[in-house]
């Protein structure tokens, strides 16, 4: 139900900037304009991405981008979309725009993070990881996605590193080394 709103409220967006614009942008949409509802062509492109629509996802947060080029939040939903598919290279270029916007944009931050763990750059990571967290949460948080990825080894170390740099007990990063320590006996 929430999807027929937004669609129709987009479609409607549409026709009323057709009739007053005649140029057209990427994949027959219209630009936009500052009475088009943003929002309601975020929230559908969220949903375009959650169900791996992700191209119908990129030409709404593109549509909005070329609108507002400064928007922190879009670049890194868009940045994002291209996580998802697997395009780190777009992924990293558009979460790296997003944080030209707004370097404390925090998700942007973790988002680049997740981008370059998939890359192998966890030196890169872990920088990110801490521009939003402290670094006894960033070491663990690293050895949570490799633990995720099977690289038990890697992921040990990071949360032993976790842990000794934590100022107090750190339950999660012992709990998340006891699960890479069985992982890795199996």
């Amino acid at each position: 139900m929430a999807r027929k709103h937004l669609e129709k409220t987009i479609f409607l967006d549409q026709q009323r900037l057709s009739a007053i614009k005649s140029k057209a942008a990427a994949a027959d949409y219209t630009s936009l304009d500052e009475l088009s509802p943003l929002r309601v062509y975020n929230a559908l492109a969220i949903l375009e991405d959650l169900e791996n629509n992700n191209e119908a996802a990129r030409t709404y947060f593109r549509l909005i981008l070329a609108f507002q080029p400064q928007s922190a939040i879009i670049a890194t939903n868009l940045g994002y979309s291209f996580y998802l598919v697997g395009d780190f290279d777009n992924a990293e270029s558009y979460l790296k725009q997003a944080l030209r916007a707004d370097p404390s944009f925090t998700r942007a931050w973790s988002n680049l993070g997740l981008v370059y763990i998939r890359q192998g750059n966890y030196r890169r990571a872990l920088a990110s990881f801490e521009q939003t967290m402290t670094t006894a949460d960033a070491l663990n948080d690293l050895g949570y996605f490799l633990m995720l990825e099977g690289k038990y080894e890697q992921a040990i170390s990071l949360f032993k590193q976790a842990i000794d740099t934590s100022p107090t007990y750190f339950e999660r990063a012992h709990k998340n080394l006891k699960i890479a320590l069985a992982s890795k006996i199996n």
